[in-house]
């Protein structure tokens, strides 16, 4: 069973522009990747230009993203742009603020290294 995410970025404008992503979006699997590997706006930027994905990975090539690899029509799986952070709906969102990764469940925000940090110190929460 997947557990779903969205990946997203804030942009020059004040939006969110953001990605879907199937597998692994709990905190461990794609939240400690972007935190590993996608820290400059730079590649967030590249990740979230590629559409939605299927498997976030540690370089965007090896990424699966639906369009580049499925073949999917782009204008499907496109990335899309929302002014309000409620709007992300999916069981987590990480969002890259210009300097630091938040997330988003169970209805509240928190930065993505504390709260990573807080679960590897508190396994049983």
């Amino acid at each position: 069973m997947s557990t779903n995410a969205n990946i997203g970025m804030v942009t020059d404008e004040g939006y969110v522009r953001y990605i879907y992503s199937h597998w692994d979006g709990y905190l461990d699997g794609v939240g400690a990747m972007l935190l590993e590997n996608y820290n400059t706006t730079e590649q967030i930027a590249e990740l979230i230009e590629n559409g939605d994905v299927s498997v976030l990975d540690e370089t965007i090539s090896d990424c699966e993203f639906y369009h580049r690899d499925r073949g999917e029509l782009l204008n499907t799986v496109c990335p899309l742009e929302t002014d309000s952070l409620s709007d992300l709906k999916q069981e987590f969102n990480y969002v890259w603020t210009g300097d630091e990764w938040i997330v988003g469940f169970d209805g509240l925000w928190y930065r993505l290294a504390y709260i990573i940090q807080a679960e590897i110190a508190n396994p049983e929460r």
